[in-house]
């Protein structure tokens, strides 16, 4: 199932090579958990991510995305994966909502 969620990264973004040889970008990112009170919103968490693209997406987030960036990333999601509950996510799209980088140059 497809699902868009906006993220952190929390790691800079590896090209690595699969067995098969083709090249996939793999990154960390973090989700803010919220749930909606009468002040407004109240963050209850924080959902990790493990995520890999595939492509064309892979060298652009390779070169293009950074630890700090704050990106929407659209894709199917593997919650709870395993003993450690580890979250994945496979990354068909995503977008910088705000670039840490630029914001230092500014």
């Amino acid at each position: 199932m497809k699902q868009i969620v906006s993220v952190n990264l929390t790691t800079e973004p590896v090209i690595k090579t699969d067995k098969k040889g083709f090249q996939y970008a793999s990154f960390g990112a973090a989700e803010d958990l919220k749930k909606k009170t009468d002040a407004g919103f109240e963050k209850t968490g924080t959902r990790y991510y493990k995520v890999t693209a595939y492509g064309k997406r892979a060298m652009e987030i390779a070169t293009g995305m950074h630890k700090g960036d704050r990106i929407e990333m659209s894709g199917e999601a593997n919650l709870g994966v395993g003993e450690k509950k580890i979250n994945f996510f496979k990354l068909k799209d995503a977008k910088i909502i705000f670039s840490k980088a630029t914001a230092q140059a500014a």
